[in-house]
């Protein structure tokens, strides 16, 4: 599976394919929540969340912005940190892009199967 990114359900760290809304989620509006890692960034000085965003392209091209909510070191490691995104309604059924950027600057991308309610 080329290109594929190490990538969890935030509650329940189970893998794809991931629907849109999960009753596995701590939240109201259950959204699920992803959560994705990624190298060369240190959460201290430079990946706030008013700092880091998050973007999916789906098969069509239509991009769609995820929220993101968390940004934090994986304990245990000095090279690998932990975001937290949220999907939001537009996203499509299939694979998806996802990539993050920090101050602008984009990462590689990863797909990720999104699946129907």
């Amino acid at each position: 599976s080329e290109n594929r990114g190490i990538v969890f359900h935030s509650n329940a760290f189970i893998r794809e394919p991931f629907a849109v809304t999960s009753e596995l989620n701590l939240s109201t509006d259950k959204r699920t929540r992803l959560m994705l890692f990624a190298t060369n960034i240190n959460p201290v000085t430079s990946a706030t969340l008013t700092q880091t965003t998050a973007q999916a392209v789906d098969s069509q091209g239509l991009v769609v912005q995820l929220p993101v909510e968390y940004v934090g070191a994986v304990a245990g490691t000095d090279e690998l940190t932990a975001l937290i995104v949220r999907l939001p309604a537009e996203l499509t059924v299939g694979d998806v892009t996802i990539s993050i950027a920090v101050k602008g600057i984009r990462s590689n991308s990863v797909k990720v199967l999104i699946k129907g309610p």
